[in-house]
């Protein structure tokens, strides 16, 4: 075989070009980086709460050994005063305190009231004595007024008492204790009762009246009365 030379294989090798570096200045900001890293955090931070001015500070619970005292005790001393000044109220006289003045009826005035009296109707004769019993009136009215059978027909217990209690039975005539007799004698029950209960009928000169329950007038009563006292003072004979 001739002989061949050897191939000469040329590579070509492309080279990189160098690579173009750009270097950029940065400012020196290694302080205000720490800052700025400090700052933003991963999650929002929480708003501070500010403190309110009108939030009421925790109850102290006071010391009982210096605790006031109590309600009990600042009753029971309430109580204490109170009662020394009722007391004290209590000493004070029937004459410091000023009655109840009632405007006094005149004779003329009363003289009206009976004449009213003499033409009124039940009901007009209890609103004349409702009106005469805000007044003040003398025994003698009142013992006017109580002799009268039209009165004591329609008054009730209550206004007649009132009317009995104003009689003074030692200023009354025999007259008058007889008409009062006689119209008492005649009235319902407990009108009877009222004047039994506000006159004493047997130490007065009421001797003709005869008390509810009974038969007999007064001056019977009376000297049944004395007789029986007498006879429980003799001395008893003994039986042998």
């Amino acid at each position: 075989m001739p002989w061949t030379p050897p191939q000469t294989t040329t590579t070509t090798t492309t080279e990189p070009e160098p690579a173009t570096t750009t270097t950029t200045s940065l400012p020196e900001t290694s302080n205000t980086l720490e800052e700025t890293s400090t700052t933003y955090l991963p999650y929002p931070l929480e708003e501070p709460v500010e403190p309110n001015e009108t939030t009421v500070p925790d109850e102290i619970v006071p010391d009982e050994t210096d605790a006031p005292t109590t309600t009990e005790q600042q009753t029971e001393e309430t109580t204490d005063t109170t009662l020394e000044e009722v007391k004290d109220s209590s000493s004070t006289t029937i004459a410091d305190v000023p009655e109840t003045s009632k405007p006094i009826m005149s004779n003329e005035q009363f003289q009206t009231v009976l004449n009213d009296i003499e033409d009124a109707s039940p009901t007009e004769i209890v609103a004349i004595i409702e009106t005469v019993l805000a007044t003040d009136i003398s025994s003698d009215q009142a013992a006017e007024l109580v002799s009268n059978v039209a009165v004591l027909e329609v008054i009730n217990e209550s206004e007649a008492e009132q009317l009995f209690s104003e009689v003074v039975p030692a200023d009354l005539t025999e007259e008058q204790a007889e008409l009062i007799v006689e119209a008492v004698q005649s009235a319902p029950t407990k009108i009877r009762q009222a004047f039994e209960g506000v006159i004493d009928i047997f130490g007065s000169q009421f001797e003709n009246y005869v008390p509810t329950g009974s038969n007999v007038p007064v001056s019977t009563r009376r000297t049944m009365v004395a007789i029986g006292a007498t006879l429980t003072m003799l001395p008893t004979r003994v039986k042998r």
